[in-house]
């Protein structure tokens, strides 16, 4: 995400965005019972 920030820019609505995002990740992972990144473990190896 900060890749993004720093590629595009922030305004005045990227704080909505985030937290509207951090929700979203949230939703699946409580449906899931797992994290998101359990799926996709090369991403998790790169945070």
């Amino acid at each position: 995400m900060i890749d993004l920030l720093i590629r595009h820019g922030v305004y005045k609505t990227t704080h909505y965005h985030i937290l509207e995002t951090m929700k979203l990740k949230k939703y699946f992972e409580d449906k899931l019972g797992h994290s998101l990144y359990d799926l996709f473990p090369e991403v998790k190896e790169n945070l």
